[in-house]
């Protein structure tokens, strides 16, 4: 899977999620960053990063998002940046204070360069951000074009949950964002692991990804 389709995963999560390359220039914009910030994906494609986001520290005015910042400069390196607190720049100018959970998606064969992947959301706390890495993670980390038998044994609607749970939405999040019960989020996500043969929801997930169900 190239890295183009694995940001794609991310178009519609629940939480910010931009990616630039390693000359800090935006290669991706998703919708809940558009909906965050209020910059809109045509606005800010292929500008550079601090030129939009500007981020300031929690507590503090000295700029941290800036030309060549510690974040690309571990990222050339091939080192996770770490978890970060900061106050981002809406396009109103207002500043908005979000965690920023930062990922590294290398370059496969099909793929121009590595992008370094920044998850932000209004509402995180670290642990929660750390969780939404590793699941976010564990999607990229799928083996490139796997396919399996019988690819799509779901339905539409065992799908949409299977896509929330991928994102790391809680059980009665996914309930709210689909206006169903959370009885209904379980007999789903049970439903989906049966047909798919899997011990867990992650093995779920995984074989949904391998399918190229999502």
């Amino acid at each position: 899977m190239s890295v183009r389709n694995m940001l794609a995963l991310m178009l519609e999560a629940p939480y910010g999620v931009y990616a630039v390359g390693m000359d800090q220039r935006i290669v991706f914009w998703n919708s809940a960053a558009e909906r965050i910030l209020g910059h809109t994906r045509d606005e800010v494609i292929g500008l550079r990063c601090y030129e939009v986001c500007a981020s300031l520290p929690q507590n503090g005015t000295s700029p941290i998002c800036i030309e060549g910042c510690p974040s690309i400069t571990l990222a050339k390196q091939g080192i996770i940046p770490p978890v970060s607190h900061v106050r981002m720049r809406q396009s109103s100018g207002e500043r908005k204070p979000v965690t920023v959970t930062p990922l590294i998606v290398q370059a496969g064969p099909e793929d121009d360069q590595t992008v370094l992947v920044h998850l932000f959301h209004e509402l995180i706390d670290d642990t929660r951000a750390r969780e939404v890495a590793e699941n976010v993670q564990s999607l990229f980390s799928v083996e490139r074009g796997m396919q399996g038998p019988d690819p799509n044994p779901l339905t539409d609607r065992e799908l949409e949950v299977l896509r929330l749970l991928a994102l790391s939405l809680e059980d009665a999040e996914i309930a709210d964002q689909l206006d169903i019960s959370r009885h209904t989020v379980l007999t789903r996500i049970r439903n989906a692991r049966e047909k798919l043969n899997a011990r867990n929801r992650t093995e779920a997930i995984l074989i949904a990804l391998r399918r190229g169900l999502f």
